[in-house]
């Protein structure tokens, strides 16, 4: 790239990292996360092909134990309980190269997680539940250390502990759900207390992470309900609404020297409502499905500036398909076409954003910023499959 004092160097640089995810009562995590030097130009001798510029290893250790149990009082009382205790713990060691330091840390965590839920059956057709349970998360990596950055340190204090806390939810649930031959329902009420919530704030980091922060207290609360009816047997109805109350309830936050109460504000990205509908008709060899989603207002950033907004909308879906059984006597062909944002409809899906502060000589102004990902236009997907086993 030429700049007014000549020509720039330019680079390509390859990343090294892993991601691990397994089920069970153990397991341990170890990865080595490098950037290199791979293709340069306009540079001297002195930098050498492959040359790493920032090297580190990181290593987790996951373990847990479970108990549960299930108890019927009688033919239409039961309880469910279990419990687990979690333990985990992350390491970090840093090689010195360039401007990245030797930073070598280890934090750990332990967890206790019970859960009850009760049962009742009034009929064969509908039933009643309620459930309590207690649930809990550690802050993400690069809320402790952004390893990439050479100008961040470790947010640990004296003691070695992050500055990050862990999240902690109390659920409480209640619902119903009610069946019968061609009608399906069900109803769900639920309340979240968070202590310490991991909420986003200030955009993200190079590698499209969310900068966040822990909210003192806050609630999620609302109501869910599902159904499902088959007017006629080539079709069904299905469909599904949620009606969610997400607010912080303790928080102050310093913006850029001035303190702001972030109190009854909306959690960023947490749509109000969030609701589904589908259409299917299937008779033989013929199939076809009409879908549409509703999603409510979304705030970007922690003071709920409308301006920021992303406003309500609605996108449908179409689809459909048709099956030559044994075909030319090889086996099933299918033929599907999907239609995505049905109507072209322009819209934003979500984003992120921040908050900042000025003094207009006056008074202290807060205000913010957002940026979003935009949806994509109307999409047309084609597959033909064939079955031959």
């Amino acid at each position: 790239e030429k700049s007014q004092y000549g020509w720039n160097p330019r680079l390509d640089i390859e990343h090294k990292g892993g991601r691990f995810s397994m089920g069970g009562s153990y397991y341990y995590f170890d990865s080595d996360h490098y950037g290199q030097v791979v293709w340069a130009q306009f540079l001297d001798d002195s930098q050498n092909p492959r040359q790493k510029y920032y090297q580190y290893f990181g290593k987790k250790y996951v373990g847990s134990f479970y108990a549960q149990e299930f108890y019927s009082f009688n033919d239409r009382l039961s309880l469910q309980a279990t419990t687990q205790i979690r333990y985990q713990k992350y390491k970090l060691d840093q090689t010195t190269m360039g401007a990245f330091l030797d930073y070598d840390y280890d934090v750990d965590w332990l967890f206790f997680s019970p859960r009850v839920g009760l049962n009742y059956q009034v009929d064969e057709a509908m039933s009643f539940f309620g459930n309590f349970s207690v649930a809990s998360r550690t802050p993400s990596d690069v809320a402790i250390y952004d390893a990439n950055d050479p100008n961040v340190i470790p947010s640990l204090d004296a003691n070695g502990e992050p500055t990050a806390k862990t999240e902690q939810v109390y659920d409480f649930e209640l619902g119903m759900n009610y069946t019968q031959q061609d009608f399906v329902f069900s109803l769900n009420l639920f309340m979240m207390n968070f202590k310490n919530e991991i909420i986003p704030y200030g955009g993200i980091n190079e590698s499209g992470i969310a900068f966040t922060t822990n909210a003192d207290r806050s609630v999620h609360s609302g109501a869910e309900l599902s159904f499902s009816y088959q007017p006629d047997k080539y079709i069904t109805l299905s469909g599904n609404y949620a009606y969610n109350y997400n607010r912080i309830k303790e928080y102050v936050a310093e913006v850029d020297g001035v303190a702001v109460d972030f109190k009854d504000k909306t959690i960023p990205l947490f749509p109000e409502i969030v609701s589904n509908f589908i259409f299917d008709f299937n008779k033989d060899a013929l199939r076809f499905t009409f879908k549409i989603q509703y999603f409510g207002k979304q705030y970007m950033e922690l003071l709920n500036l409308e301006p920021l907004s992303i406003e309500p909308y609605s996108v449908s879906s179409l689809s459909t398909s048709y099956k030559v059984a044994n075909f030319l006597s090889i086996g099933d062909l299918t033929l599907s076409l999907k239609v995505d944002n049905l109507f072209d409809k322009k819209y934003e899906t979500s984003g992120y954003g921040g908050n900042f502060a000025y003094n207009d000589g006056t008074n202290d102004i807060v205000d913010g910023w957002a940026e979003y990902y935009v949806a994509p236009e109307r999409s047309f997907f084609m597959m033909l499959r064939m079955e031959m086993f």
